[in-house]
């Protein structure tokens, strides 16, 4: 080999050794941007919408919460509680802005399986560091049978200030009496197992607000997992990580695990109360009113309408249970509820007016007062109920107006024609002639036939026969007279 041959490999060997350093520092970089390098803790959740994401970071020093929540922006709304139950739990509710592209961050509590109510002593924000983001991002790797679809998530960035076992000890809205179970719903930053709940609000509803306090409509999905805190805390706000924390769309279960499946939810109370209360003043209701009016059946009217008072009770009373759910129905100021407990009163009171009226002439044969206020109560209690339902779909945030009015407009058009049709067959069953022997009897036109009869038979004119005075002796003489009685022929 010569010496210029061992010059170059000396060189080629010293370059390789001064470039070692830069290989390692290079390495050393992305290790530091390493997201699985942060202190953090991630529970990751499949869903049939797609996954619902929560990591967060714990700061020991101040008791803050720097969290990251990610859900399918298809549901109305996402939510994150602290405990295995409702009742007692911090959550941290995400749902649209106003404006369909923001986030508004909302922490709420709850008295029980009941819709939260916003806790304004819980402090809460989004972050607003310019490395974060929040809103309505897109995940383009859903992929679809028909190839790659685009869909939209919620993306939250966020912090609870202090809430480290937080606790207040004269709101039940945020804490349980010490009896009332075993406080897990507390927040321990020292916990290896802190119990978490999590939920989406339904597909089929909307929800944009910009309001905190916004009415949120029951779940579709829900579930529980457990977290460990301890892995995921840091001595200083300083120490958290926030790029590493805000990373969307490449998350997994890390120092968490989901404690079974996600469980579905069905909303029946609301669709149950409104389909028989419906059915009750729409549907049944003139059903038996043409079953007297047509078809002279009393005492199946009688039955018809005595079940639907009975189903109109359940729905009141499953209207009212339904109200004490829900935030905005809790008062009972709404006109809904107001014209439903009247039209209830009024129901009861038309169905005790028919029965009496009907026990009264069964025995006695004879109309009576409360027939005639049953006959023209009966027309309010039918429009009371129907218009009542305009007011449901509206409170209850259904947009079924439309289909019902068209339902409402015909059936009542139908009932009208029945009751008119009715009206003429009996006034023409008034006047029609009936036999009566060889004679044909016209009932309203009997007088005007006797009026106009000739009365010559009877000696026409006047009588001629001079009124006398009848004395007492002749009245004595005609109580003497025998009386014989006459034959019975």
């Amino acid at each position: 080999m010569t010496r210029s041959a061992l010059r170059a490999l000396s060189a080629t060997f010293l370059a390789l050794l001064s470039f070692t350093p830069c290989v390692d520092a290079y390495t050393s970089s992305i290790a530091a941007r390493d997201h699985s390098n942060a202190t953090f803790s991630s529970f990751v959740q499949n869903t049939p919408n797609g996954n619902i994401t929560f990591a967060v970071t714990a700061v020991k020093s101040t008791g803050d919460l720097y969290f990251y929540i990610e859900a399918p922006a298809q549901n109305s709304w996402v939510a994150i509680g602290t405990g295995s139950e409702m009742e007692g739990a911090l959550m941290i509710v995400a749902y649209r802005s106003a404006n369909s592209k923001g986030i508004t961050l909302s922490p709420r509590t709850a008295e029980g399986n009941v819709e939260p109510s916003y806790n304004d002593k819980i402090k809460c924000e989004l972050n607003t560091d310019a490395n974060v983001k929040n809103g309505i991002d897109e995940d383009k790797g859903i992929k679809m049978i028909a190839g790659v679809s685009t869909q939209e998530i919620y993306v939250v960035n966020g912090c609870c200030k202090g809430i480290n076992k937080f606790k207040l000890a004269n709101d039940r809205r945020v804490r349980r009496e010490e009896d009332d179970g075993d406080g897990d719903g507390m927040l321990d930053f020292s916990n290896t197992k802190q119990p978490f709940i999590f939920a989406l609000g339904p597909a089929a509803r909307t929800l944009k607000s910009d309001a905190k306090d916004a009415g949120m409509r029951r779940h579709d999905l829900y579930g529980h997992f457990q977290m460990d805190l301890a892995e995921a805390s840091v001595d200083a706000p300083d120490d958290v990580m926030l790029a590493d924390l805000s990373v969307t769309f490449d998350w997994y279960n890390r120092n968490a695990q989901s404690n079974g499946s996600p469980k579905k939810d069905v909303d029946w109370s609301t669709p149950v109360h409104g389909a028989v209360m419906c059915a009750v003043y729409v549907l049944l209701f003139p059903i038996g009113v043409m079953l007297l009016r047509l078809l002279d059946r009393v005492k199946l009217h009688a039955w018809v309408q005595g079940v639907g008072l009975l189903l109109a009770a359940g729905g009141v009373g499953l209207g009212i249970w339904l109200s004490r759910m829900y935030n905005h129905s809790k008062s009972y100021t709404n006109p809904h509820q107001i014209i439903g407990l009247a039209a209830l009163s009024l129901t009861i009171i038309q169905f005790s007016l028919g029965l009496a009226h009907h026990l009264v002439f069964r025995k006695h044969k004879r109309r009576t007062v409360m027939g005639r206020i049953h006959l023209f109560l009966g027309p309010v209690v039918l429009i009371t109920g129907a218009v009542n339902g305009f007011f449901g779909f509206n409170f209850s945030g259904g947009n079924h107006n439309l289909v019902y009015g068209i339902i409402v407009g015909v059936v009542f058009i139908i009932l009208a024609i029945s009751l008119l049709w009715a009206h003429r067959r009996k006034s023409k069953r008034a006047n029609k002639p009936r036999d009566i022997g060889d004679r044909v009897f016209h009932r309203d036109s009997a007088y005007e036939s006797y009026k106009h009869y000739d009365h010559s038979g009877w000696g026409g004119g006047e009588s001629q026969v001079q009124l006398e005075h009848y004395s007492e002796d002749d009245h004595k003489a005609h109580d003497d007279r025998p009386v014989h009685p006459k034959p019975m022929v």
